[in-house]
């Protein structure tokens, strides 16, 4: 498989873009970008990567690379999702053809981890996922005429609310305070067990990119 350069992987936190590091040799020319958590910072990195390349190579293809929660009730925490479309809220709609992509990613600008706000927002939308950096980065990259797609694995599933306290632990890099933890888990001994099975499906769908890193070049085969 030859190299392709001009690929850039823009990921929401560290974490996501460890699985990414042996596939770096596989490709060559891969760059990755942690940005943070949110269509802002997804937004930003994506305009500064293609604003930073004016003086040099232009990309060829920007992917959003991480983790979802399910909105369909049949994907489970691990499962690969590939879109063949991304939405925003607002009506956007970004197709993403491809071999083996199929179904649709919604992008919303807040934490939507409630089984409650997921049922709504699959009636709503009728997608089977939800992030929070996709639809931004494929706007920009709409905007600009550069090659864009989603590779996701699903952390959470449809029927499970993820603890509903999370964003007072976890700030906008993923970065856990643990006097925070500390206070919540006091408060609230019981809480543990939300954080370990949380912990449980992050893992699987980490290791889910991390196997799907290793097949990149056939994930991207039809764009790089």
């Amino acid at each position: 498989m030859k190299p392709h350069p001009g690929i850039h992987v823009v990921c929401a936190l560290a974490a996501e873009a460890a699985t990414l590091e042996r596939a770096a040799d596989t490709l060559g020319g891969l760059s990755v970008c942690v940005c943070g958590i949110g269509p802002t910072r997804a937004r930003r990195a994506a305009e500064r990567i293609l604003a930073g390349s004016s003086n040099g190579a232009r990309p060829r293809l920007l992917v959003s690379w991480g983790l979802a929660g399910a909105l369909a009730g049949d994907l489970d925490p691990g499962a690969l999702l590939l879109p063949a479309r991304v939405n925003d809220e607002r009506g956007g709609s970004w197709p993403l053809p491809g071999p083996g992509r199929r179904g649709a990613l919604l992008s919303v600008s807040r934490l939507a981890g409630g089984r409650h706000d997921k049922s709504r927002l699959r009636r709503s939308s009728g997608c089977d996922a939800v992030d929070m950096e996709s639809a931004a980065i494929a706007g920009v990259c709409a905007a600009q005429g550069v090659g864009f797609v989603a590779v996701r694995a699903i952390a959470d599933p449809a029927h499970r609310s993820l603890p509903h306290w999370l964003g007072e632990v976890v700030d906008e890099n993923g970065r856990t305070s643990a006097a925070a933890l500390a206070r919540h888990l006091a408060r609230d001994p019981w809480r543990t067990m939300s954080l370990v099975r949380c912990a449980t499906d992050g893992r699987r769908a980490l290791r889910t990119l991390r196997q799907a890193a290793r097949r990149l070049p056939q994930l991207l085969e039809d764009k790089a």
